[in-house]
């Protein structure tokens, strides 16, 4: 790769018989024998919101010696300390996201972003005398199963990054946006779909909604009485308004009635939802008309749904591969961003590696 371009040399796939962790990393392992010197490539992952959580957090450390110059062993003491007041506060909710006891979550990776010396960002902090010092740092929790089934068949080395995608679908758009905007965001998968929130650089998971792809081929049998193995055929060309007018009527209309369900639901976990534009973001192509204009349902206040822009954008690669490759565009937007978000990222350093190592600390617990 070079700085902005991402070269696909392969894709491969593997069915997944649930989302248990177990199944998930069965499935990443039988890819792996697929790439050749798989034992020398560094890992980016992105996973469903039960595998991942991604806290962006600040903490404040108040030195008891203030007048003593700061050295390398206190630093890393002080950022030691922030990793787990930070990891005792955010594990229940953590927890409760991914479906697991707070007592199975675990810190799976850690990365500074800046050091500030009372109130004053200080690149290299070492030297300095300081009261407080103020760590920003992005901490990535994880089940422990999950993580001890992975760290079987890759080494800690390689995995060198790993979110969930709400958390990276929303830097993105923060970093797109020519202005601060207070958004949701609703990631569609095929039986459920994650909703977020985010205020001004600040994301929350609000919860899973029990709708997906499923639910919408599900309406669109109902509605339109589809049999089961057109369905896939039949939503590929509606998502391309590839119908005469009569069928294509009956198509939106029943796709939404699927969408009533979901924002439904959607207004049940946030009561201000529609009062804030609303992104999407699916594993799945969506109908392209869909963005076009205000979306109004019966029943329901007028909500501004807005596409995210990847293509074109510039914090995007350029992403290069063989057109022999068949990749669905939701898993490209899915590449584009993740690699976005991992390259804007600051170059590892001592402190990473210190939050590292106490991480299997507790992975060992």
């Amino acid at each position: 790769r070079e700085t902005s371009t991402l070269t696909v040399l392969e894709a491969l796939e593997s069915p997944v018989a649930s989302l248990e962790s177990s199944a998930l990393v069965e499935a990443l392992r039988r890819m792996s024998r697929g790439f050749l010197d798989f034992k020398k490539s560094r890992i980016l992952i992105l996973t469903t919101a039960c595998l991942a959580t991604v806290v962006s957090v600040k903490s404040l450390i108040v030195r008891e010696d203030s007048d003593r110059e700061l050295d390398q062993a206190e630093l890393e003491n002080c950022f030691t300390q922030a990793i787990w007041q930070v990891f005792d506060r955010e594990r229940a909710a953590a927890g409760i996201k991914m479906r697991i006891s707070d007592l199975e979550v675990a810190v799976a990776d850690a990365r500074l972003l800046t050091t500030a010396l009372d109130q004053h960002v200080v690149p290299n902090p070492i030297g300095f005398m300081a009261r407080e010092v103020l760590f920003s740092f992005e901490l990535v929790l994880s089940p422990k199963s999950f993580l001890r089934q992975l760290y079987e068949f890759i080494s800690e080395e390689q995995l060198v990054f790993i979110s969930d995608r709400g958390a990276i679908y929303s830097q993105f758009l923060e970093r797109s946006l020519a202005k601060s905007l207070e958004f949701s965001l609703l990631y569609i998968d095929e039986r459920s779909s994650d909703f977020y929130v985010n205020g001004f650089q600040d994301w929350r998971f609000l919860g899973e909604l029990l709708w997906g792809r499923e639910t919408i081929f599900q309406t669109l049998q109902n509605d339109l009485g589809l049999p089961l193995e057109v369905t896939a055929s039949f939503y590929r060309r509606f998502t391309e308004a590839d119908f005469g007018p009569g069928v294509l009527r009956g198509a939106k209309k029943s796709f939404s009635n699927a969408l009533f369900k979901c924002l439904v639901l959607l207004r049940e976990r946030d009561t201000e939802a529609f009062s804030r534009p609303l992104f999407l973001a699916s594993s799945f192509d969506l109908p392209r008309w869909f963005f076009e204009r205000t979306l109004r349902l019966p029943m329901l206040p007028p909500l501004d749904i807005r596409q995210i822009q990847i293509a074109g954008s510039a914090l995007a690669p350029k992403i290069i591969f063989d057109p022999r490759i068949n990749i669905p565009s939701g898993a490209m937007d899915d590449l584009s961003v993740l690699y976005a978000a991992f390259s804007l990222l600051p170059a590892r350093d001592k402190m990473d590696k210190v939050a590292r190592r106490h991480a299997r600390w507790l992975l060992a617990s």
